[in-house]
């Protein structure tokens, strides 16, 4: 079965609301792209402020409206608003034909890997990267009828409620770690138990190695995998499906990773997000935007390390050296001589450890019964009308 193709910009025109219904001046929500979360579309706070307070890069939407972030589309940043407000220009607001496509297929098709893989590559700008308009009302959108549209909005969204649940699970185990981490240690900014501290070089086998700069290519059963920043999930997991390095067996080694290895992303909208390597994972290799440390066992565990990078001190340290706004980015002399940590006893390490290794086998548990390519691997087959 094939459905017929329908131009973007036929079906979902832009159209801002023109006569919005005021109740109070001072009391209106505004919509900007930090307060969306990328990939899900979720607006992470609303903040209400006066009309007065918006300026003039905003226009009105409500909840008609589809809205589409063209900066920077690899984010994924579509939101399906709920009531009326003010948004950023960055914001498209897509007004979709009520009497022809239904508002969450077209949200859902938007998000899809699909059509986030075509965009990308439409983008222009090397530091602000923004989607070609022109190219996007001019791309096809599959249209099967609307019922069938509503069928597959339906199955999805089900399917992205299961995702939602997983995640917040994850999310309380998380912060039940930071929990314990704090009882603990106490606050590393206040250090208040007095804890030697160490910079992270101090703490390691040698400086900071920057990875690879190879281009990837697919992966197959006995390549090395090969871990760039995309591929480490919000869990510090990795994702399943990962292409490889193939190349030399001296040039492979070099980047082999061991267990315990601790990679930080230096740039980019990731930079700060780290990874603690297992064997579990395979064979992998990683590339040249992330830095590898390998901690000294004799000095601290690389799993106490890993639940530092969590806190709240190591993520004001990351924004406190982001040295340009466009492109932040952090080097391996700064993550080394910089980065400060407080450091326990090893006695102390090693029971916090043991709590650290039991709930992350929960999460595991959660990460598996529920595939995490849910809701991708439904809608690829529902917009190859296979569902």
């Amino acid at each position: 079965m094939s459905w017929p193709l329908v131009r973007l910009g036929e079906v979902a025109p832009s159209k801002p609301l023109k006569n919005p219904q005021i109740i109070d001046e001072n009391s209106v929500w505004q919509l900007n792209l930090d307060k969306v979360q990328s990939q899900s579309g979720i607006v992470i706070e609303k903040v209400y402020d006066s009309v007065e307070s918006a300026g003039s890069s905003t226009h009105w939407f409500d909840e008609r409206n589809v809205l589409y972030s063209k900066l920077r589309p690899y984010l994924n940043k579509v939101v399906l608003p709920d009531e009326q407000g003010l948004a950023t220009t960055e914001l498209v607001p897509l007004c979709p034909d009520e009497n022809r496509l239904d508002r969450k297929y077209l949200a859902y098709y938007l998000r899809s890997n699909r059509f986030v893989s075509w965009i990308s590559d439409q983008v222009a700008g090397a530091k602000m990267p923004r989607v070609s308009m022109k190219v996007f009302w001019e791309h096809q959108i599959p249209l099967p009828p609307l019922e069938e549209q509503k069928r597959i909005a339906a199955i999805l969204d089900k399917a992205d409620c299961v995702r939602r649940k997983r995640q917040q699970a994850i999310d309380l185990a998380d912060d039940f770690l930071r929990s314990v981490f704090l009882d603990m240690f106490g606050d590393p900014f206040i250090n208040p138990k007095g804890w030697e501290v160490k910079a992270l070089n101090d703490i390691s086998l040698g400086k900071g190695v920057y990875g690879s700069g190879k281009p990837a290519v697919n992966y197959s059963e006995g390549d090395y995998r090969y871990i760039r920043i995309t591929d480490i999930t919000s869990t510090g997991d990795l994702k399943e499906k990962m292409v490889s390095l193939q190349d030399s067996e001296q040039e492979s080694q070099k980047y082999l990773l061991k267990d315990g290895d601790l990679l930080f992303a230096r740039s980019g909208a990731t930079v700060g997000k780290t990874f603690l390597y297992s064997s579990k994972y395979g064979r992998c290799i990683y590339a040249g935007y992330l830095i590898k440390f390998s901690i000294n066992r004799d000095i601290a565990l690389p799993e106490f390390i890993k639940a530092f990078t969590d806190t709240s001190i190591y993520w004001n340290w990351i924004r406190s050296k982001q040295k340009v706004v466009a492109q932040p980015n952090i080097n391996a002399k700064q993550y080394g001589e910089e980065l400060e940590i407080p450091v326990p006893p090893k006695e102390l390490q090693m029971k916090f450890v043991g709590i650290w290794k039991k709930v992350n086998e929960s999460k595991e548990k959660w990460i598996n019964t529920i595939d995490g390519e849910l809701v991708q691997s439904l809608s690829q087959k529902a917009f190859s009308a296979e569902l």
